[in-house]
């Protein structure tokens, strides 16, 4: 079903000319009105998925396939086929692709033999998928992506959406453009080599508002993002419970300036280093909370793998951050390791580590290993996106941040400062 831009003489008057131009290039809309995937046909009373898709690719201009509050299964299997007619849908043209709901809408990879991801574009297209949910894209050959390949240059948007239990060799959402990525679930996908949830990289530029990876996994390095683009902002981001194999519990930064604001670390875990943050390239850390993640979990490696960040060759410079309660193996505290060491623009809190020598800055504090019972409160939703640690009102967290530096809302997007001085880490205690 085709709802496309309707001008007359009438409206168009003197500028006729320009008024076919631009009734050429409209965007139109191909409304989904059966869930089945079938061979492909006309996009017409009987429209399924695959065949808006193709409607779409044939059209001029920037195009809408609208969903409704269904579960649409790819079911055509086949791979390595780039026309549109089995496996994924093969995006030829910009297009946003929209439901109605992260848990009403959903496109599943439920393959009948074999197995592919579920959406790629060329490069040189735009993309948004917005208010749906992408599950089941099962993928281990090229281009070894789960649910979402993106080619750059081009802007890419996922908006509104959750990514879940996604099977790949590489990752579930790989971008390679600007991308910008809001109120997403990463949950539950899993990836036979690196980056579990998340690749971002080559020419892209990304931001992160709203986002929570939750329980992904890597048999090798990267239990859900891998950051190696021109850059990537994080804001309001939690990563809880993911887990890699290797290196990188949760975020590998690998390239680019990486900026980290209001963001939470929670019972991430690796085998390796850097349970919760593994640094190839610097990133910055302001009110960030970095608690309970674990390196070394398998007890196989020497002291010094840094249970909440590592550095290989990448520095965290960090202000009103909690680094603490952090862990290694069967050798207690470790909030750090590797090289260069963490460096302070002040205002932070950090725990008792046998790992790393901490560089100081103005305003921060020392915990012993004992101490951090009292901080902060268990990982739960507290308000907002994503869930947090709340600080305990004992907390040595409480009213010790820095009012310049501190960013201006909490994580919940709560205003800062609530008492006489602002909170470390992610989260504003209200008074």
């Amino acid at each position: 079903m085709r709802i496309g831009m309707r001008l007359t003489l009438a409206s168009c008057g003197a500028l006729l000319a320009t008024c076919v131009m631009a009734a050429a290039a409209a965007a139109d809309t191909f409304v989904v009105t059966q869930t089945g995937d079938p061979a492909p046909g006309a996009c017409n009373a009987q429209c399924s998925l695959r065949e808006a898709v193709d409607a779409a690719n044939v059209s001029i201009g920037d195009d809408r396939v609208k969903l409704r509050a269904q579960t649409y299964r790819l079911t055509r299997s086949g791979i390595a086929e780039n026309a549109n007619a089995t496996g994924d849908l093969d995006v030829q043209g910009s297009l946003e692709i929209f439901g109605k709901g992260a848990r009403r809408t959903t496109i599943d990879g439920e393959w009948a033999a074999g197995g592919d991801l579920l959406i790629q574009t060329p490069g040189l297209v735009d993309l948004t998928v917005r208010d749906l949910e992408l599950r089941d894209g099962d993928n281990i050959s090229n281009p070894q992506v789960g649910a979402i390949d993106f080619n750059g240059p081009g802007e890419f948007r996922l908006t509104n959406a959750r990514v879940i239990s996604n099977r790949s060799a590489y990752t579930a959402v790989e971008t390679n453009g600007d991308s910008v990525i809001s109120r997403v679930i990463f949950r539950g996908n899993h990836a036979t080599g690196c980056c579990a949830a998340l690749y971002n990289h080559g020419v892209g530029e990304m931001i992160l508002r709203d986002v929570w990876f939750d329980r992904n996994t890597a048999v090798d390095d990267t239990g859900a993002m891998y950051s190696d683009g021109v850059s990537a902002l994080f804001e309001r981001v939690t990563f809880s419970r993911n887990r890699a194999g290797t290196v990188g519990g949760a975020l590998i930064t690998s390239n680019g300036v990486n900026d980290l604001r209001n963001v939470t670390f929670s019972g991430n875990r690796t085998d390796e280093e850097g349970g919760g943050l593994y640094l190839e390239s610097d990133a910055t850390l302001n009110n960030v909370t970095l608690f309970r993640n674990v390196a070394d979990a398998d007890d196989n490696q020497p002291a010094g793998q840094g249970g909440g960040i590592y550095g290989s060759g990448g520095t965290a410079t960090m202000s009103n951050t909690i680094l603490a309660g952090n862990t290694e193996g069967g050798n207690g505290q470790s909030q750090c390791g590797g090289a260069p060491n963490p460096e302070s623009l002040g205002h932070n809190l950090f725990g008792l580590d046998l790992g790393c020598v901490f560089l100081t800055g103005p305003g921060d504090i020392a915990l012993s290993g004992g101490q951090t019972a009292g901080l902060v409160r268990r990982l739960r939703a507290n308000g907002g996106f994503t869930p947090t640690h709340a600080v305990k009102r004992a907390s040595r967290a409480r009213n010790n941040g820095g009012n310049m530096t501190c960013e201006a809302r909490d994580q919940r997007k709560v205003l800062r400062p609530q008492g006489p001085r602002c909170e470390i880490g992610a989260y504003e205690l209200k008074q």
